[in-house]
């Protein structure tokens, strides 16, 4: 019984070997190295509605047809094809291509046509080619070849046509046009004609005219000479009448004056003056500038030095009011049937050799003073608002006078108002008061000298090309 059991067993296993040397294995199938027999069966126009052997001669082989030339109009063609392959025919794919419209080949497709519409005009190669179910694509594809012809206004007969008439338009439209020109040479040759008789006569005035003018020119350069020599010695006469700059420098060690007219006489001037052991500066700015200002600086500064040093009058307050009273005087501003308001602003200050004050007086003008011990921080002493001279009420006048405490080091500015009046810079604005002192802030610890130096250059920047609107003048005294 055992013996039986173990001859089925042996039985079996060898039975199971065999059915197992008989099982099925893919990877010892042959490969399918045949290419597909690819074929192009047949081109239709507009699917087949419209019968394309009517453009082309007809190949018997094939039934396609040959030597293609389609009319512009004709452009929309469906290429049916196939590719037989016998291992696996379901699993042929194709590609394709328009020579002249695809730059390469599509995807590969099962599909078995390929349709192409509003194709333009052009030479076209049909390329097709199939895989099998392994993968064997055809080395050389099949090809249809064809053509669609140019519109007919891309033809060359067109192109000549249109040539021959552009041609033939140019000729006829300079035969007339030289026509018309000759015609129109003559008519211009006798406008010409009356115009030059009548040029002739104009011109016979005109040389009449024109000596009167040189006449009349002649006489006008002779008086502005005239007027602009007397004015530039009304300029030396001011420039004689103003302190000697180098006199000032003598008891204000420490100092600058910058003095910029407008024109060649000044409505703004600088006054000096010395009584005992106090000394006088001041910063004036008269009405208008020019020649009614030089005026008026020429009367500013003889009441002044009148006042101080026939008057004996030392204090800038009391200075002041008698310029003022001595303003209207020479004006005649006290007469009821005038209305001159000439006058000027100033701004006076006096300083004594045997103590640490100063006293100060302004008409419109304020002082302004940098404290070396805060660290230059600008102390500005306001003005009174009333103007030396004009017509207003005379009711309670006077000039406030300020005793101000000054330290060594500490620097004061008088000034008129035409340094920060001064239009320019980008935008053609003013310059500003703001503007005046921070450059002043800026160069302040500079010798008194650098600092009048870096205000003109200042200036100069940025006035630029701008023309300068009115007279400079700023007085600068360190401590």
């Amino acid at each position: 019984m055992q013996k039986l059991q173990e001859h089925l067993t042996k039985s079996y296993s060898r039975e199971q070997k065999n059915l197992r040397a008989k099982i099925y294995n893919p990877k010892f199938d042959a490969k399918n190295a045949l290419e597909p027999l690819t074929k192009i069966n047949r081109v239709n126009l507009f699917f087949g509605q419209e019968d394309i052997f009517k453009y082309a001669k007809v190949d018997s082989s094939t039934l396609l047809p040959k030597n293609l030339v389609l009319p512009f109009s004709k452009n929309h063609l469906t290429f049916q094809f196939i590719g037989v392959s016998l291992s696996a025919p379901e699993k042929v794919m194709y590609q394709y291509k328009l020579e002249g419209i695809d730059n390469d080949w599509t995807p590969p497709t099962s599909k078995t046509e390929a349709t192409y519409s509003s194709l333009p005009h052009g030479k076209y190669r049909f390329l097709l080619k199939a895989m099998n179910n392994d993968g064997v694509w055809n080395k050389e594809p099949t090809v249809f070849e064809f053509e669609i012809s140019p519109p007919w206004y891309k033809t060359w007969w067109f192109y000549t046509l249109c040539a021959i008439i552009l041609i033939s338009g140019i000729s006829i439209y300079n035969y007339v046009r030289t026509k018309k020109l000759i015609a129109d040479k003559q008519k211009l040759e006798r406008i010409v004609d009356e115009r030059t008789r009548e040029l002739r006569d104009e011109k016979e005035k005109v040389e009449f005219i024109n000596k009167e003018v040189t006449e009349q020119k002649t006489i006008i350069e002779h008086k502005n000479i005239e007027i602009t020599d007397s004015i530039k010695y009304a300029k030396n006469i001011q420039e004689a009448l103003l302190p000697n700059l180098n006199n000032i420098d003598a008891l204000f060690k420490k100092s600058f004056v910058l003095y910029m007219p407008k024109d060649i006489v000044s409505g703004d001037f600088y006054w000096f003056a010395k009584n005992g052991d106090t000394r006088f500066i001041a910063a004036v700015d008269c009405t208008g500038h020019g020649v009614p200002g030089a005026f008026m600086s020429i009367v500013g500064n003889t009441l002044l030095n009148e006042i101080v040093n026939e008057k004996k009058i030392t204090h800038p307050g009391d200075i002041l009011l008698e310029l003022h009273k001595g303003v209207k005087i020479a004006l005649n501003q006290n007469a009821q049937e005038f209305e001159r308001r000439d006058g000027m602003d100033i701004t006076l200050c006096s300083l004594s050799n045997n103590t640490n004050q100063i006293e100060y007086a302004g008409a419109n003008r304020p002082l302004w003073i940098y404290r070396k011990d805060k660290n230059y921080e600008l102390e500005i002493i306001k003005a009174t608002k009333f103007p030396i001279g004009g017509l207003e009420l005379e009711e309670n006048r006077a000039y406030e006078n300020h005793v101000i405490t000054v330290n060594k080091g500490d620097c004061l500015y008088l000034f008129s108002d035409g340094y920060a009046d001064q239009f320019g810079g980008p935008k053609g604005k003013k310059f500003m008061l703001t503007n005046m002192q921070k450059t002043i802030l800026e160069n302040i610890q500079y010798p008194m000298e650098v600092q009048k130096q870096k205000l003109i250059d200042a200036f100069m920047a940025w006035k630029n090309d701008t023309e300068q609107i009115d007279d400079v003048l700023v007085i600068g005294i360190k401590i």
